[in-house]
Order: C-alpha cells, then sequence, then structure tokens
C-alpha cells in the first residue's frame, strides 16, 4: 500500500513577501560587496605606493645626511679652517669699510642749500681715504659760500680744496655760478 504524505506547510503572506525580496537583496548585497572590495584594494594600492615614497624620501634623506657629514668632515680639517677663519676676518673688515657713492651724495645733499645743485660728483680711493670730486652749481656766490661754509665745517669731509670757479661778473644778474672743488671724505661712523 502506498501512502502518500504531504508535510509542506501553507506559505504563510510573510514568507512569501520574503521570497520576493531575497533577490533583490542578495544582487543589492553583491554590489555593496563588489564596491567595498574595490575601494578596499584601491586602498591598499595607495597605501603601498604612499610607503614606497615614504620609504624613498627616507633614503634619500639618509643619503644627503651622509653627504652633509662627509662635507663637513672635510671643512674641519685645519688647512681649511685658517681659510674660513681668514675670510671671515678680512670679509668683517670689508663691512667695517663698506661705503658707496650714494651714501656720499647723500652726505653731500644734506650740506646742500635749497638753491644750490649738484652738477656732477666723482670718488678716487686713495692710501689717505676716499677723494670726492664735486661740481655745484648755484644762484649767487653767497649760496655756494654757504655751501662751502657746510662742507668745511661737516665732520664728514676734510680738506677742502677749490679747484675751479665760474663767477660770473655781477654785470650778468641772474646767471648761474659754479664752483669745482675736491674734499677727503672721513665718514662719520654711522656708515
Amino acid at each position: 500500500m502506498k501512502v502518500s504524505l504531504n508535510l509542506a506547510t501553507v506559505a504563510s503572506p510573510r514568507e512569501r513577501y520574503a521570497l520576493v525580496w531575497a533577490a533583490p537583496l542578495a544582487l543589492i548585497g553583491a554590489a555593496v560587496f563588489v564596491f567595498l572590495s574595490y575601494v578596499g584594494v584601491e586602498s591598499f594600492l595607495e597605501y603601498h605606493k604612499i610607503t614606497k615614497n615614504l620609504n624613498d624620501m627616507t633614503q634619500q634623506e639618509h643619503e644627503l645626511q651622509d653627504r652633509e657629514a662627509a662635507l663637513r668632515k672635510e671643512l674641519d680639517q685645519p688647512r681649511d679652517r685658517q681659510v674660513f677663519q681668514k675670510a671671515k676676518y678680512v670679509n668683517s673688515l670689508i663691512d667695517r669699510k663698506k661705503m658707496t657713492l650714494t651714501q656720499v651724495t647723500l652726505k653731500v645733499a644734506e650740506l646742500m642749500p635749497s638753491t644750490v645743485r649738484l652738477a656732477s660728483m666723482g670718488l678716487s680711493s686713495q692710501k689717505e681715504g676716499p677723494l670726492v670730486h664735486f661740481a655745484v652749481v648755484g644762484q649767487s656766490e653767497d649760496d655756494l659760500e654757504t655751501f662751502l661754509g657746510s662742507l668745511e665745517d661737516s665732520p664728514n669731509f676734510t680738506g677742502l680744496a677749490i679747484s675751479n670757479q665760474g663767477f660770473q661778473p655781477s654785470t650778468s644778474p641772474g646767471a648761474p655760478v659754479s664752483i669745482s672743488c675736491t674734499a677727503r671724505y672721513v665718514g662719520d661712523g654711522s656708515d
């Protein structure tokens, strides 16, 4: 005798909905898994790339430190140390004696009245110190005498010598007068 037995139960509505949504949720889950796997692999490759760059930079830094140490060792040799000390001494002397034509021109301009102008200026170096040659033009003899007096009284200049005078006779009033002179620049210690 054959007995047929049906052990299946009737599916509830909840079970039917679960069965319908299982396939789409499985696809969404698989897509999220693929996306997270892709991001993970990209992050892993980027991490290895950054690690390699960091190792290269660290190695380059060590090489540069080794080169610096070798150069310092070479520069610390007694003969090189003496050369550097002498060069440093000479540079300090140069810094103390440094003078520019612009500085001298400013010193001369401070001594000039407003009616006198500097026509030309030159600077020559001599054993006793720099010698300044200049030509000035003024509106009157009194203006130039005021300038010469200021130049003689200045602590920056000594040994004033007039080399050429261009005073016009008083028959032509208003004509400019000129003078050429030299003076030794001694500075005032603030240069």
